[in-house]
């Protein structure tokens, strides 16, 4: 069973584009099967149940791996018999962290405080686009703006 702040995590990976298209391909593998899962298996879910189009696939997805082992997306949670290749070998699986370090190439050029700051004018042009005479929402825009500088600082 996949545990929350996993899933969690995942989809402000996929939604804050934290991640390169191979990595979130690996990601969205394991999400879905639910399980750890070697790199063969990964690899052979990713080429429709196939690895036989070649190593570079499966070097080049190893090595993506291995990226998000390093950035703390990933760990090694044990070894298993692999479905596939039928040796022991290590599976892996999600900490629950979003990335930490540098990113290597991802699908959104913005830092996380640059779109932080893209969220700040997003709100501030709601806010001016749409004017109310709540008091509430004018209270929970504050709240929004506070939360999105604090976790501004934390970047």
């Amino acid at each position: 069973m996949i545990h929350a702040n996993s899933i969690r995590a995942y989809r402000q990976i996929k939604s804050w584009g934290l991640v390169g298209q191979r990595q979130l391909e690996a990601l969205t593998v394991l999400i879905e099967a639910g399980k750890p899962l070697t790199v063969t298996e990964i690899h052979g879910i990713q080429r429709g149940g196939s690895t036989g189009d070649g190593e570079f696939w499966r070097n080049n997805l190893s090595a993506r791996i291995t990226e998000l082992k390093d950035r703390g997306v990933l760990e090694e949670v044990g070894d298993r018999k692999c479905d596939v290749t039928g040796n022991l070998v290590q599976v892996v699986w999600f900490t629950g962290n979003l990335p930490s370090g540098a990113p290597g190439k991802t699908n959104n050029k913005l830092s996380r405080a640059e779109l932080v700051d893209e969220l700040l004018r997003d709100i501030g042009k709601v806010r001016k686009r749409y004017p109310t005479d709540s008091s509430r929402l004018g209270e929970l825009y504050a709240t929004i703006e506070d939360n999105l500088e604090q976790l501004k600082k934390l970047l």
